[in-house]
């Protein structure tokens, strides 16, 4: 395979590879994921081909999902499909991210995955939800899918996230482009999320703002210009709002009191009651609505604790991006897709029922650890040598079979 750029200086194999994701996250007739597992061969051969750049990250990744897919084979909670995605597709969304980043002193590649990934979400959405009926939204809060399948408004939130968190480009970036396609993209976002009445995309878009502002905080006109800016859509939008199924979601119902918080003090306990999992613990609502609390629940403190240190690790890398000469454009677009990651995991069943937003976040994760490992040569995620790396993945591995033998155990002493 032609190994010259061709366009953005992703080669040939690499544009292959970025269609079949775009067409992934697009759900292209309900069976993206096929495209995905038609790549496995190739997608094998690239992971030994770069076998010694494996990294602390995949391997833990690939720890907890294995782990995780284990027990929830084990209590039946899946069927083998989706057993098969669990395991294998971040993992492989990860390498996808790093394979693709490669190379890129410009950055001109890394905002293209960015935003090509961010418009085909919202795209989707957007798209779904103008050609669906949502004249009675008080029954039930969701849209049909161009495709033909049922979204619930709470799922259909997560392909809008990305979107609603790029206000912060849109005010602040000095890259043209990049704003222009941030801008339409939050723009799409913002009239779905007042059309459905999400709540969510309020704190969407304003944690990733205040974030980006307090972290690149010096004031400048365009600061200045931006917030005045802010604050007169603000002003122009919550007019408009006045009048939309939000206003009225927002003016019927106590915002702090919410029901996910008091299923997130259930969940808690319910995890330490019941600390193998199984899906036991009584709770109000189907879900917890956390996507830690409800690993938790369906498989017990183990996967509970892997998925907390995966998901809270790639801060690390965050903050070498914040306090290197890195372009505060770059800067912004991490803060706010992790931003918007983080939220959208607070607050709703990911591994339940949205598992392509975590694949998603680990594709971002595989692209903001390759820049960083190209800007030094020795990362938080690096392994130095092919001596030191072969020790690490025994280590590893031999932790993988004993950890995969404890839980076995565990579940076959307690008949569980």
């Amino acid at each position: 395979m032609n190994k010259e750029p061709v366009y953005l200086g992703l080669t040939k194999l690499q544009i292959i590879i970025w269609m079949a994701v775009i067409l992934y996250f697009f759900n292209i007739f309900n069976v993206g994921h096929y495209l995905i597992f038609a790549l496995l061969p190739l997608i094998c051969w690239l992971i030994f081909r770069n076998t010694n750049k494996v990294n602390y990250f995949q391997l833990l990744l690939f720890l907890f999902c294995s782990i995780y897919t284990y027990l929830l084979f084990n209590y039946h909670q899946r069927p083998t499909g989706v057993l098969i995605v669990t395991l294998l597709f971040p993992s492989v969304f990860y390498f996808f991210g790093d394979y693709l980043a490669k190379n890129d002193t410009s950055f001109k590649k890394t905002y293209f995955l960015l935003l090509s990934i961010t418009t085909t979400l919202v795209t989707f959405a957007f798209l779904s939800l103008i050609t669906s009926d949502i004249s009675n939204l008080a029954a039930w809060r969701g849209v049909s899918s161009i495709w033909g399948e049922n979204i619930s408004a709470t799922g259909l939130n997560t392909y809008l996230s990305l979107g609603l968190s790029l206000l912060p480009i849109c005010l602040f970036s000095t890259n043209k482009k990049v704003r222009l396609i941030a801008l339409l993209n939050f723009i799409l976002s913002v009239y779905c999320m007042l059309k459905l009445g999400s709540r969510t995309g309020i704190i969407i878009i304003a944690v990733p703002t205040a974030v980006s502002f307090l972290l690149l905080g010096k004031m400048n006109i365009r600061k200045v210009l931006g917030i005045i800016f802010f604050v007169f859509l603000c002003f122009i939008t919550w007019n408009y709002i006045d009048s939309t199924y939000l206003f009225s979601r927002l003016s019927s119902m106590d915002n702090f009191n919410d029901p996910r918080f008091a299923v997130w003090k259930d969940a808690v306990i319910g995890i330490f009651k019941y600390p193998l999992g199984g899906n036991k613990v009584s709770l109000p609502l189907k879900y917890a609505h956390n996507m830690w609390l409800d690993v938790g629940i369906e498989s017990g403190i183990l996967p509970f604790v892997l998925l907390i240190i995966l998901t809270v690790s790639p801060f690390i890398t965050l903050f070498y991006l914040l306090r290197n000469n890195f372009p505060n454009t770059l800067k912004m677009s991490f803060i706010c897709i992790l931003s918007s990651f983080f939220i959208c995991f607070f607050l709703e069943p990911i591994m339940e029922g949205w598992l392509y937003y975590f694949n998603g976040f680990c594709f971002f994760l595989g692209i903001m650890n390759r820049i960083v490992k190209e800007h030094r040569s020795n990362t938080i995620n690096e392994i130095y040598s092919y001596n030191v790396k072969s020790h690490l993945l025994i280590i590893s591995l031999v932790l993988l079979l004993f950890s995969l033998s404890m839980v076995i155990y565990l579940t076959t002493t307690f008949n569980i």
